[in-house]
């Protein structure tokens, strides 16, 4: 399978994810990808439940995604309308109505001060490639409230075993000591640490934020890990992800974390999370088109095949309905339909 890296280490911060073919992966069977350009030609709602139509959708060998979660649902589990039913470790937070994103009533928060465990559960998955979808709410300054030790939050971070003493790993993150900006590493396999993310932490602001993962091959710097905050992707590079030494796939996925301490009160709240094991997704948004949607929140497909998708509605920050709203679907290959087909009532 070959990766297009042709916009690595360079600006991308005219580019949007899918349809631009910068990061896409090339596959000439079309398991991904639908064989040819993806096309919506209608999308239509009735009782919470989206249908859309088209073509160059792609297979998607499991139709639900990995996992679904918002805070509103509790903490018990994941829903049921993915397939992680049941938390893949101890859920660490608590349920809280103190700072809620738009459109709910809870979050789940955890205290960073004095606790080093990631929010809410590791999540396990297999494969080469991985979509997150969250939304989440820093109450702190990493510059400001980093206490006597200088504040490492990482914001993300992908293991191929947590419990192994030198585990292969990827993350993003900054050190308050060195200002708000954002670096990515892969510790291990590519010393070479990535300074030029252009992402800041932004404190006190609900922010959108995806994750777009793909294994590298052994020894080669071709992995990719791309994090939009906002629907913007400013830079990225290539990571090698394995090497002969260290061959293993990552297969956990945690959220934020602080591994040296913090002030006091340095609260991370979650409102939702979605993660897959594909970069198949349908998602919804109020641009008519893609290269306008800052918007997009993800809808939880339940059947899906090259022409067909449906997927059980979810407004996530959108006000409203899903009526009057756009459509856009994504193959295996990050490539999606440049303009938004309106979702009608059915």
């Amino acid at each position: 399978m070959a990766v297009d890296l042709t916009a690595q280490s360079k600006d991308l911060s005219s580019y949007v994810r899918g349809g631009d073919g910068k990061y896409r992966t090339d596959d000439p069977t079309g398991s991904q990808g639908g064989g040819g350009p993806v096309v919506v030609t209608s999308a239509t709602v009735n009782g919470g439940v989206l249908t859309v139509n088209g073509s160059g959708f792609g297979t998607k060998a499991n139709a639900k995604p990995l996992l679904w979660w918002n805070a509103d649902m509790g903490i018990a589990a994941p829903s049921p309308l993915g397939r992680t039913i049941a938390w893949d470790s101890t859920f660490i937070g608590e349920l809280s109505s103190a700072i809620a994103a738009p459109n709910s009533t809870n979050a789940v928060r955890l205290n960073h001060d004095g606790n080093t465990n990631a929010i809410l559960s590791r999540v396990d998955f297999t494969g080469t490639q991985l979509y997150m979808f969250r939304r989440k709410y820093d109450d702190f300054d990493i510059t400001v409230d980093k206490g006597s030790s200088g504040f490492n939050h990482k914001i993300v971070r992908l293991f191929d075993d947590v419990s192994a003493s030198n585990g292969n790993n990827i993350h993003m993150g900054a050190q308050g000591n060195d200002g708000t900006a954002y670096r990515q590493e892969a510790e291990v396999t590519d010393l070479d640490t990535f300074w030029g993310t252009g992402h800041n932490q932004a404190p006190d602001t609900w922010e959108r934020e995806e994750l777009i993962y793909q294994a590298s091959d052994l020894d080669v710097q071709n992995g990719i890990f791309h994090f939009y905050k906002g629907g913007v992707l400013p830079a990225s590079r290539g990571f090698i992800t394995r090497t002969t030494a260290s061959p293993n796939l990552y297969k956990q996925l945690f959220q934020a974390q602080v591994s040296n301490g913090t002030g006091p009160n340095a609260y991370s709240y979650y409102d939702c999370l979605y993660v897959d094991e594909t970069w198949h997704r349908v998602m919804l948004s109020t641009s008519p088109t893609l290269a306008g949607a800052a918007d997009l929140e993800p809808q939880i497909i339940a059947a899906h095949s090259n022409s067909q998708a449906t997927a059980h509605e979810n407004l996530g920050a959108l006000s409203g309905s899903a009526v009057g709203k756009y459509i856009y679907v994504f193959d295996g290959n990050g490539d999606a339909n440049a303009n938004g087909v309106q979702v009608v009532a059915a």
